[in-house]
């Protein structure tokens, strides 16, 4: 069971960090099997979740969150590309490491 839920890396040896890793776990598998029961999710029927995870591949597109202070902004990255062509030389520059985040 270590092996197949990949346990056997779990570094810590304190009592709840173990017990909560072990739940969270638990808490994945029975999310995935209810997944595998809707419409959806019925491509993953006759597999297990750690095969699932490993061959998951994102498809949503990347986003960039821009703030300062109190106020902050979620932007779609081509939208983010945009606004960011639009600025001057000197808010560009202030920029650069949002994006090279990216």
């Amino acid at each position: 069971m270590k092996d197949f839920w990949e346990l056997s890396g779990f570094k810590s040896t304190k009592y709840n960090y173990i017990t909560f890793h072990i739940i969270m776990t638990l808490i994945g598998y029975l999310f995935f099997q209810i997944y595998k029961n809707l419409e959806e999710g019925q491509a993953y029927t006759g597999r297990s979740l750690p095969v699932a995870a490993k061959n998951y591949k994102e498809t949503k597109l990347k986003e960039v969150v821009v703030y300062t202070g109190q106020y902050f902004g979620i932007f779609p990255f081509l939208e983010f590309l945009k606004i960011y062509a639009e600025c001057t030389l000197e808010v560009r520059q202030l920029l650069d490491p949002v994006l090279a985040k990216v």
